[in-house]
């Protein structure tokens, strides 16, 4: 991959990335809608995509063994009346709970939930869902300027508009409340404070690394749980694993385990995650799986909800 005269200069590492993702055998290109296809704006339904972002995804898609999805936390109507994406496009709406494949997959089940996690019966999801709608309305009622937002599966309250003090303290307070009713599991959320940017080049790398060392059409598991006043988050594939020996000094500048059929690197992605994890006094460690593969795990340290860090626009954020 090379720039072309008046083309934006991008940084090395970027391309060489780049170049590594083109030269795999299948590619799945998933892309968030809000904040990359189209701009942050203070009216989410006013929030179209830049020019020639969709036409861009609609190329790639059309490439041999390319597969394109948007990904979102709006309902798949929002998706659809914003970008008016080809059918050859993928989409992923309200966190994943809704769900249209891209023409030509197998599966095209709108809805269907590839974890197979439970979900409560249709009648008690809608009286949940009212609910919900009461109660973050409510909140809505004495905070000027926010707005409640109804999803198929959810609701989110959206204060960017609002007086951010007040929006904070309504939001902390619906947190609270919500966590605490009966039914629930009854811990409130945990909230892991981190720089965004950074935490993506951290999941990136680990995926990459994972991707690199996994066999074809092997999966690759990412798992999230709050554990002893940590958010744990791991990266699991089915790889050769490493060698015991090797479990710690992987995370070393420039070490490189030497296995068959070795791969091109520099041996600092792992190095670059230890530095990142470490900065935000959390820790980062890798095991063996039984059956093969490696499992890398990263522990954040957490806070109680309450204190109104995080997200500082919204619960139930949505973009």
């Amino acid at each position: 991959m090379s720039a072309q005269v008046g083309e934006p200069t991008l940084d090395a590492a970027l391309v060489a990335a780049l170049d590594r993702a083109a030269a795999s055998g299948t590619l799945l290109v998933a892309c968030d809608y809000d904040g990359t296809l189209a701009p942050i704006v203070d009216d989410p339904d006013r929030a179209a995509p830049l020019l020639g972002a969709i036409d861009a995804l609609a190329d790639l898609a059309a490439l041999p063994a390319t597969w394109v999805s948007l990904v979102s936390g709006r309902s798949l109507d929002a998706l659809v009346a914003l970008a008016c994406p080809p059918r050859a496009i993928g989409l992923i709406g309200s966190h994943g709970a809704e769900r249209v494949a891209p023409a030509g997959a197998a599966d095209r089940e709108v809805g269907h939930d590839p974890a197979g996690l439970p979900r409560p019966p249709h009648d008690e999801a809608a009286q949940l869902l009212k609910e919900l709608v009461a109660e973050v309305g409510a909140e809505v009622a004495l905070v000027p300027g926010s707005r409640i937002e109804t999803k198929p599966v959810g609701v989110a309250f959206h204060y960017r508009l609002a007086d951010p003090v007040a929006g904070a303290r309504a939001a902390d307070a619906l947190i609270e409340r919500l966590a605490n009713r009966p039914g629930n599991a009854g811990a409130p959320p945990v909230l892991a404070p981190m720089d965004f940017v950074l935490m993506v080049q951290v999941l990136g790398n680990l995926l990459d690394n994972a991707l690199k060392y996994s066999p074809d059409n092997t999966p690759i598991e990412v798992t999230v749980r709050s554990t002893g006043g940590a958010l744990e988050i791991a990266v699991a594939d089915r790889g050769v694993g490493v060698p015991p020996e090797d479990l710690e000094r992987i995370f070393d500048k420039f070490y490189r385990v030497h296995r068959p059929g070795e791969v091109s690197g520099t041996g600092l992605g792992l190095a670059i995650c230890k530095g990142i994890v470490e900065a935000h006094r959390g820790r980062i460690w890798a095991q063996n799986r039984p059956g093969g593969g490696t499992i890398i795990t990263m522990a954040l340290p957490c806070e109680q909800s309450s204190s109104g860090k995080g997200s500082g626009n919204d619960v139930g954020k949505e973009e």
